[in-house]
């Protein structure tokens, strides 16, 4: 009877019958020709298990039996390198694949890889995949982490994290060469962070004669810090996509839209519930367009998006309910909380709280919903609004539009059930970015100031999330703080009063993440906070960097010779628009 011991990554403790250790059928230890010829070597019922230790993959492993496994000894134990643009783990292609276990393990590079994925799956069914990390952590930027191709049918994902890879993270291809993709459940714990790509893009691409992509499931995942859209959807072939569920997930800091669709193909069937929609970047929070026929989105939070929270660009027969809607609209006029237009048709919007929606550097434009040219049967029912939003605007509205038992605060109060404890308020995606580039040079004796967003409650503490790069040396003084002050418009400087602060000379004098708890004072709820870091040393301590400023929101600003614990009311200065920001992650106590 074999023993394999699992660690880390949610690794443990299990005992198989027949098992195949890489590197005693063949091939030497450390290299992917070991690990193929255990494949090779397995009979069904077997698991292949690859031990602790770097593995280095120049080409492609196949699994390619029916009813084996294929573990690690936990996914910070077991790394598979990639030696080349190549697919590091493919499951088929060759006849359809059944009943496969993968796990425990992450897959890497040394250097960037312009194509093939990490892991890749096609013609394979009723299959796992858990405890896997894919990670630009060794020095390079797999090209995508995981794809799934034509044929993969129901499939289970837990625990996968997927980060800094050179393409997408996630890609779900249906190209027409093989057949239907069908039910894939990603169940717990799904992070996609800081890819160039799209974090999760489902495609199905022109000319595809296959029945349909269908039935992909999303559930208390997170999304973010990507660089062209958190999730995509895209229809070009003459088949549909249809049975989109999200649930419970996190779509921020994404730059283009939170969750967007074509308007290609058809796309049938979208659930959004649960969802907590922000930051992301010169876009909508979510977009559905015409190409989509029934859609629900239930409850969750949208906020702080630079255009619209949520664009229903012609879709139909949908209904947009139980949401709480602010601060979106951000980067130029004319944007909105609801923008419903391009003759959408049947679009509830139904019990939600919509607020402060206006440029929140000092603009106007603040509809909290409009109903646009062209729709029709479109509703906008039991619901708040506040003096940010003080109409819906039925803009050249089309046939039987309707407006009743709203609420219009003229206090303009946030409303009392909205907690922004439950998530930080900048993006959190680049806590893990392990090579991200460096910038915006943190002067001695000088601090930066980063704008985190408003607050509805009286805080005592807050939790500041930074990676430093550089550490701190010969120091005089390393400070972080959290002061209060409103945004500008147009990237001027503000005005800001300093709540409290933290020496952390004695934790920024080594890399790596580091989470600094400051204690509050002196803020009421509605202030809007930002985070400071700064110091005087002979090597002063660096941050890793976050997206640049290139709107120059006024969101990234600094001020020369200060130092924070001895400021009284400051007036900084916007830092240029095209410096990347150093990144914090803030966790409200």
């Amino acid at each position: 009877m074999g023993n394999m011991s699992g660690g880390g990554g949610g690794g443990h403790d299990t005992y198989f019958a027949n098992t195949r250790v890489a590197g005693d059928h063949g091939g030497a230890v450390g290299t992917g020709a070991a690990i193929q010829a255990a494949i090779d070597a397995a009979a069904q019922g077997d698991v292949v298990q690859i031990p602790a230790g770097t593995w280095t993959i120049p080409t492609t492993i196949l699994l390619n039996k029916n009813n084996i496994s294929l573990v690690g000894a936990g996914r910070h134990r077991t790394v598979l390198q990639l030696g080349g643009n190549i697919d590091g783990v493919r499951v088929g292609p060759s006849g359809t694949i059944n009943n496969i276990v993968m796990g425990d393990f992450s897959v890497g590079t040394t250097s960037d890889r312009s194509s093939g994925a990490a892991i890749a799956i096609e013609r394979a069914g009723t299959c796992e995949l858990r405890n896997v990390g894919i990670t630009n952590a060794y020095g390079g930027r797999p090209f995508r982490g995981l794809e799934i191709r034509s044929g993969a049918v129901q499939w289970f994902y837990n625990n996968l994290r997927i980060a800094g890879c050179a393409d997408d993270g996630i890609r779900i291809v249906q190209d027409g060469t093989q057949s239907t993709i069908v039910d894939h459940y990603f169940n717990k714990h799904l992070q996609v962070e800081n890819c160039l790509g799209r974090g999760l893009a489902i495609l199905n691409q022109a000319g595809s004669t296959a029945t349909s992509l269908e039935g992909i499931y999303v559930a208390a995942g997170s999304i973010s810090g990507n660089s062209t859209g958190g999730v995509v959807v895209d229809c070009f072939g003459t088949s549909v996509i249809k049975n989109l569920f999200f649930r419970g997930t996190i779509i921020d800091g994404n730059t283009g839209a939170g969750f967007a669709t074509s308007n290609s193909g058809p796309i049938q069937v979208i659930r959004l519930e649960d969802m907590w929609v922000s930051h992301n970047f010169t876009n909508n929070g979510v977009t559905l367009t015409d190409a989509v026929k029934d859609f629900v989105i239930d409850g969750g939070h949208f906020s702080l998006m630079d255009k619209n929270a949520i664009l229903i660009f012609g879709a139909k027969h949908g209904r947009i309910q139980n949401c709480s809607i602010m601060s979106n609209g951000r980067l130029q006029a004319g944007d909105w909380g609801i923008l419903i237009s391009n003759n959408a048709d049947d679009v509830v919007v139904q019990n939600c709280k919509i607020y402060n929606n206006t440029d929140v550097y000092g603009g106007a434009y603040s509809n909290g919903v409009v109903i646009g040219s062209g729709c029709t049967d479109c509703e906008v029912s039991g619901s708040y609004l506040d003096t940010s939003s003080t109409t819906v605007r039925f803009s050249d509205a089309g046939t039987r539009t309707r407006e009743y038992g709203n609420v219009y605060d003229e206090t303009a109060t946030i409303p009392p059930d909205v907690d922004f404890t439950r998530r930080s308020v900048v993006p959190t995606s680049w806590a893990g970015a392990a090579n991200t580039t460096t910038a915006t040079a943190l002067v001695s004796n000088s601090s930066y100031f980063l704008y985190l967003g408003r607050i509805n409650k009286t805080l005592s503490t807050i939790d500041v999330v930074c990676r430093v790069d550089t550490l701190a040396a010969t120091i005089t003084w390393a400070e972080v703080g959290i002061f209060k002050g409103s945004m500008i418009a147009n990237a001027a400087s503000a005005a800001l009063i300093r709540l409290g602060f933290t020496n952390v000379a004695a934790t920024f004098n080594s890399t790596g993440v580091k989470k600094t708890t400051v204690a509050l004072t002196g803020h009421t709820p509605g202030d809007d906070l930002w985070v400071a870091f700064g110091s005087q040393a002979t090597t002063p301590y660096q941050l890793r960097a976050g997206l640049a400023d290139d709107v120059q929101s006024g969101g990234f600003q600094s001020l020369a010779a200060t130092r924070i614990s001895t400021m009284g009311a400051t007036v900084p200065t916007l830092e240029g628009g095209t410096l990347a920001v150093p990144w914090a992650r803030v966790v409200f106590a």
